[in-house]
């Protein structure tokens, strides 16, 4: 059966070419970062970072193949550890909407290793009725063509099930507007004089060459930090007029937030982990929730397809992220009812820094300060 190619980076949708030219206006303000040039703006590179890491450092359990639990926990191949490989294969998910690792196998057929492919070097083929996958890999000017059975192929966001489309398209307003604003602020000191203003000439009209040797004049003899505070000479029918710069609009690109807000929200992570303040939550519940609706559900994602690619059965945890030590526990059951009917008194003692007391075994309840054996007896003491 033939194959067509579907390259999974550069074959895009008549419809999203139609958004895209509907949102460029005439002076092209909206710019275009894919792949790993994304990785530039610093907030996609947070998100990134912290998605790519979170998924990578979770537990793989793998139910009766200890040898592909190994793959997965410890080392992916003869080269890499399984941190890096997992690392690696969801950035590029993140960053170009598709992941790829190609599965290793022995003469016998027994998989050996996993192994990452970056992605723009892979073309997905389909069959002409649809219903087969396979890649093509492009390297060093070897073409290779890989059964779908021999690729983990992740998929970050998708609308045919095919191929996959990355969160940072969805980016592009915020992201020009935090690029424009950026390049506005830059341009404002790049090349400022230290004593802005206006040069006004009583010489009569002048081209506009006149003009331009006359303001570069000006500038070398008066701009850059080595004319800072220096007297400033005008020849006899010169007059210099300052200007004050509106620091409200600079003040404004500064503390620009709302790109870094948009990024966030886009791929789900918590506003406190890009050093924002969180309004109305503490940090541990803004995690939970990071855990149980974003990294859940990339988990179940990576699970599935391991399972269909590896054959065996593949569970991921991330106890350790959500902090199920006995220390994060403990300072969970304190915030949300310091510990009441859970804890001890003298564990509800120690952890404000108290000392312990003789009947602080029993259980707390927070009614008076008073345990739970005192409430049954009736007594008040």
């Amino acid at each position: 059966m033939g194959f067509l190619i579907k390259d999974a980076q550069r074959n895009r949708s008549a419809d999203q070419a139609i958004i895209d030219i509907i949102s460029l206006d005439s002076n092209s303000a909206l710019v275009s970062i894919t792949g790993e040039t994304a990785l530039l703006q610093s907030d996609i590179f947070t998100a990134v970072r912290i998605i790519s890491s979170d998924v990578a450092s979770a537990d793989y359990e793998v139910k009766g193949n200890s040898m592909i639990e190994d793959l997965l926990n410890k080392k992916a191949n003869n080269s890499t550890t399984a941190y890096n490989f997992m690392f690696a294969l969801f950035a590029n998910t993140l960053l170009n909407g598709n992941g790829f690792a190609e599965i290793e196998r022995n003469k016998e057929g027994l998989i050996t290793g996993i192994r990452n492919i970056k992605s723009n070097l892979v073309s997905v083929l389909e069959s002409e009725d649809g219903k087969e996958l396979g890649y093509r890999v492009i390297s060093n000017n070897i073409t290779r063509t890989i059964d779908a059975k021999d690729m983990i192929h992740l998929k970050a966001f998708s609308l045919d099930g095919k191929k996959g489309i990355s969160p940072i398209y969805s980016l592009t307003p915020e992201l020009s507007m935090q690029k424009n604003g950026a390049n506005l602020l830059v341009n404002s000191f790049k090349r400022g004089i230290t004593t802005n203003g206006i040069l006004k000439l009583s010489k009569g009209r002048l081209n506009n060459e006149s003009k331009k040797e006359i303001r570069e004049s000006f500038e070398e003899a008066n701009s850059g930090s080595k004319n800072s505070g220096s007297v400033m000479i005008l020849d006899d029918g010169e007059t210099f007029e300052q200007l004050t710069v509106d620091t409200k609009v600079l003040d404004l690109i500064q503390n620009n937030k709302y790109s870094t807000q948009q990024i966030a929200k886009t791929f789900g992570i918590p506003l406190n982990r890009f050093g924002m303040e969180l309004q109305n939550s503490s940090d541990i519940q803004a995690n939970d929730i990071y855990v149980s609706s974003t990294l859940n559900a990339y988990a179940h994602m990576i699970a599935q397809e391991l399972e269909n690619k590896l054959g065996a059965q593949v569970e991921i945890s991330f106890t350790r992220l959500l902090g199920a030590s006995k220390e994060a526990l403990l300072l969970k059951l304190i915030e949300n009812k310091q510990g009441e009917g859970v804890l001890t008194v003298n564990e509800v003692r120690s952890f404000y820094g108290y000392e312990p007391v003789a009947s602080g075994n029993e259980v707390f309840k927070n009614s008076a300060s008073q345990t739970i054996s005192t409430l049954n007896n009736g007594s008040g003491k």
